[in-house]
C-alpha cells in the first residue's frame, strides 16, 4: 500500500516551492519573507521553516525549483523535435523558454537569483550548480558546438534584460539593437 502522508508531503513541498518561486520573483531575496511564502501558499510559517529551515534554503530551494522547470521544457522541447540538426533544436528550446517565462515569474527569479549570486556564497553555489547542469545539459541535448550552445545562453540573457527593462516594444534606435532577432 503506497504512503500517501509521503506523496501528500511532497505535494506539499512543491506547492511551498511554487509559491516560493512567485513571493521570491516578485520581491527578491532580500525583499521576500518567509511569511510571505507561507501566506502564499495558505499554510504557517512555521511549517514552511519545518520544510526548509531558514529563508535562504527557501530561497535557494526555490531556484533549483525553477532551473529544474526550465532543464525539464528545453529536455521535452529537444525531444519533439527528432532528427534535427543542432541549431533546429536550440531555436525549439529556445521558444520553449519564451512560452515558459511568458508569465515573468521564472525570469524575475532568475534576475533575483543572480543579483543575490553576487553576495551571498551559499546562492552563488546553487545558481553556479543550476547554469552548470543545464549548459551541460542543453550541449548534450542539442549536440550543438561549444560556439552556439554560449550564443543560446547569451541571446537568452539579452531576453532578460530587454524585458526586465521594458524595451521589448521600444521604438528607439539603441532598443531596436538590443531586440534584433529576438523574441521575448
Amino acid at each position: 500500500m503506497p504512503n500517501s502522508n509521503r506523496s501528500t508531503g511532497a505535494a506539499r513541498r512543491e506547492e511551498v516551492l511554487d509559491a516560493a518561486v512567485t513571493v521570491f520573483a516578485a520581491r527578491g531575496y532580500h525583499g521576500a519573507s518567509v511569511q510571505d511564502v507561507a501566506r502564499r501558499a495558505a499554510i504557517s510559517e512555521p511549517y514552511v521553516y519545518r520544510l526548509y529551515g531558514n529563508r535562504e534554503k527557501l530561497f535557494t530551494e526555490a531556484i533549483a525549483h525553477a532551473f529544474r522547470l526550465i532543464s525539464q521544457a528545453f529536455h521535452e522541447a529537444a525531444e519533439k523535435r527528432g532528427t534535427a540538426t543542432p541549431q533546429q533544436l536550440l531555436d525549439a528550446m529556445a521558444e520553449r523558454y519564451v512560452e515558459l517565462i511568458a508569465d515573468g515569474r521564472l525570469l524575475r527569479v532568475q534576475l533575483h537569483a543572480q543579483a543575490a549570486a553576487a553576495a551571498e556564497p551559499a546562492i552563488r553555489t546553487v545558481v553556479r550548480a543550476a547554469y552548470r547542469d543545464l549548459v551541460t545539459d542543453v550541449a548534450r541535448w542539442s549536440g550543438a558546438e561549444d560556439g552556439p550552445v554560449q550564443m543560446f545562453f547569451a541571446r537568452g540573457m539579452l531576453c532578460h534584460l530587454v524585458v526586465s527593462i521594458g524595451i521589448e516594444d521600444d521604438d528607439d534606435a539603441w532598443a531596436g539593437i538590443l531586440n534584433a532577432g529576438i523574441r521575448h
